[in-house]
């Protein structure tokens, strides 16, 4: 019972030892073994059978020394002859283990040494193998080789790698799988396939479109290129394309690969021709004959040519200036009906007038079809006429136009010309200067606001046009606004009551000056026909085409002044006050001077308790100057004479002096005696040797 039980743990041992084997051999003879640390082992390494000792009983598989017990294999017990020094195997059975010179039939599928197979070993086909199985028997089988790559450096076979090598470069470490012989030294692919034989140069292209004819070529629209489209040519391994003028000029070409190409942009209205040939690169550059011709056109699109607008009256307004029109010009503004305008506009298509279909115009958001005519040649005129009676608009915006013909269309295209429709009128206001200090463009004498005494309080813009007066409202003593003037109208200022022929009207100044300014684009004018009129036009102020129409119109006036008089060589002595009216418009704004000019020394002495200059330019009327004769105080002391007692001494007893109301021909005595108003109404000179002294008692 203990020995079966031996047994049966042995076989257990056995089964879990001999997993996955295929083929065994038994142990033989010489040598005395015990049951339990004698194996038979297998060497991996070298492939050979030993009998070993070992603690290791999962590599071994056993021919037991125990008599009787046999031999194991794969968990059969097979029977051998036992000896007292180890276990031999008499005979060899069918599908049993055998002893020494023993095989196993039972594994003749598996290979005992390295297999021999012919056919490719990479490329994706099947080859055919053989080799030597258990007990001399031949094992033949096929095998797919599958791999399109040759293998990893170092390697000569094929593997299902993922990286794809240059299966012609040494370098790579990469042989290729299958050989052929490349024509003109090419490469083969990792596939083994040799590139195609050289054929030589390619045959001409067969062109597909557009092809034409030099008298009619095939029209190509819209845009301006072209797509040239031919068949593949034999070897071709690129193609060259041209595109020439009438000239047989080459305008545009280029290289590719591909039987089509877009041109480049040519002129729209051009006719053109067009060829292909092939390039054979496979041995050297070999090129082939040009193609046949191709010829197209470009179809012109209907473009501009003239743009024309016309009042009711059927004339031609003339842009002002150049590309821009706007309805208050006069050429519309005098038309029996202002509002109404014809729009004349000539389009041209080289491809003759007969192939415009539509045209429009746009203009400000309004869209208004054109009416087509007959035209000539190339060219059409189509028109539109329009009432924009009721219509204002502060802005000025472009002409645009879409034109068509039989393929194409031209889209909204800008003409470069400018439309304004507007209601004319200038909206004006202004200030009156006193300009008494001097006046010129465009700031000197529009600095001092006039004061109540230029008496400014009406004004009247009247229409020399043949329009309406327009009254503006005043605000004394110096501002005005108001009521709007029109754009192309003129107009004379009348001011304080006056008429066309006073248009001064009773205002207390003279030598008027206008400037204007326009307030919508802040430039000035001052010119001739502002500053040295009184009458101007709106027109010449303000740009029509600002969207703010504004002006404002300034005067500047040169106040009236008291009557004043100067004096050279001699002074002037008054007890309580003198007072002098000298302007500043006066040359010289010295009350006394001597007669070589200022800056001498011999002026006259000046002399009184106060000094005012009437027209308040008190500090330009120097007195004295530049020796500063001038005394304030009263050097007439209590001597005083009337013009009685003077009168009396030299005039009645002397008989010395003349009386009048001028100094004019007071002879050589150079005295006057005036009882009333002094008129200075010219220069007196007196003689060298003589004096002259006037006495003057005001009434």
């Amino acid at each position: 019972m203990w020995k079966l039980i031996q047994i049966s743990l042995i076989l257990v041992f056995f089964l879990a030892g001999s997993d996955g084997v295929k083929a065994w051999y038994c142990c033989s003879g010489g040598e005395t073994v015990t049951w339990n640390n004698y194996y038979c082992a297998y060497s991996y390494i070298n492939g050979t059978y030993s009998c070993e000792i070992s603690s290791v009983s999962s590599e071994y598989y056993g021919c037991w020394g125990w008599a009787n017990l046999g031999c194991f294999h794969g968990g059969t017990v097979t029977s051998c002859d036992a000896t007292a020094t180890g276990c031999n195997m008499s005979s060899s059975t069918s599908g049993d283990g055998g002893g020494s010179g023993g095989c196993n039939t039972l594994y003749s599928d598996v290979c005992s040494g390295t297999p021999s197979c012919s056919g490719p070993s990479c490329g994706g086909s099947i080859r055919s193998c053989s080799c030597t199985a258990e007990c001399g028997n031949t094992y033949d089988y096929t095998e797919d080789v599958g791999c399109n790559e040759c293998g990893p450096y170092g390697s000569q076979t094929c593997g299902n790698w993922t990286q794809t090598y240059d299966c012609s470069s040494p370098v790579s470490g990469c042989l290729e799988c299958v050989t052929c012989s490349p024509q003109c030294g090419q490469a083969t692919n990792c596939s083994g396939i040799c590139s195609n034989a050289d054929a030589g140069a390619p045959p001409s292209p067969v062109l597909v479109s557009p092809i034409g004819s030099l008298a009619n070529p095939v029209v190509v629209a819209p845009g301006t290129t072209a797509t040239l489209v031919w068949n593949s040519a034999g070897t071709s391994d690129y193609y060259d394309v041209q595109v020439l003028d009438m000239a047989d000029v080459v305008v545009w070409s280029t290289t590719t690969v591909s039987t089509s190409v877009v041109t480049g942009s040519l002129i729209l209205g051009n006719a053109y021709s067009w060829q292909v040939r092939g390039v054979n690169t496979t041995c050297g550059t070999e090129i082939g004959n040009w193609s046949s011709r191709g010829y197209f056109r470009l179809d012109d699109i209907p473009h501009l040519k003239n743009i024309v607008l016309k009042n009711s009256t059927g004339n031609a307004v003339a842009a002002s200036p150049v590309n821009y029109h706007h309805i208050c010009q006069s050429g519309f503004y005098d038309d029996p009906q202002p509002r109404l305008v014809t729009f004349e506009i000539t389009i041209e298509d080289l491809d003759g007038w007969d192939q415009i279909t539509s045209a429009s115009m746009r203009w400000n958001g309004l869209v208004d079809a054109l009416t087509l005519t007959t035209g000539a040649g190339t060219t059409m005129v189509v028109t539109l006429t329009k009432n924009y009676a009721g219509y204002n608009d502060v802005d000025t915006l472009p002409l645009e136009f879409d034109m068509a013909d039989i393929y194409t269309s031209s889209g909204w295209v800008a003409s470069n010309q400018y439309w304004k429709v507007w209601d004319c009128k200038v909206n004006v206001a202004g200030i009156v200067y006193d300009g008494s200090a001097g006046q010129a463009c465009n700031t000197i004498g529009f600095s001092q606001i006039a004061d109540i005494n230029l008496g400014f309080d009406q004004l009247i813009y009247k229409n020399m046009s043949g329009g309406a007066d327009v009254v503006m409202g005043v605000a004394p003593p110096a501002s005005y606004s108001g009521t709007d003037l029109i754009w192309n109208q003129s107009y004379l200022p009348i001011f304080n009551g006056g008429d066309v022929g006073n248009p001064e009207g009773d205002i207390a100044g003279s030598a008027r000056f206008t400037r204007g300014i326009d307030l919508g684009v802040g430039t000035t004018h001052c010119a001739d026909y502002l500053g040295g009129t009184s009458q101007f036009a709106v027109s010449n102020i303000i740009s029509p085409y600002s969207t703010n129409t504004q002006a404002q119109i300034d005067f500047s006036y040169i106040r009236d002044q008291e009557s004043w008089f100067q004096v050279e060589g001699g002074g002037i002595k008054g007890r309580n006050e003198i007072s002098s009216g000298v302007p500043v418009t006066a040359t010289f704004k010295y009350l006394t001077m001597d007669n070589a000019g200022i800056g001498v020394s011999n002026n006259g002495i000046v002399a009184s308790m106060t000094f005012r200059n009437s027209n308040g330019y008190n500090d330009s009327s120097q007195y004295g100057s530049p020796n500063n004769w001038r005394i304030v105080g009263d050097v007439v002391g209590s001597r005083r004479y009337s013009y009685s007692y003077l009168y009396g001494q030299y005039f009645t007893k002397l008989g010395e002096g003349v009386t009048n109301t001028t100094i004019a021909g007071a002879g050589s005595t150079g005295v006057v005696f005036i009882s009333g108003n002094l008129t200075i109404s010219s220069d007196v000179t007196v003689p060298v040797g003589k004096f002259l002294m006037v006495v003057v008692i005001r009434k």
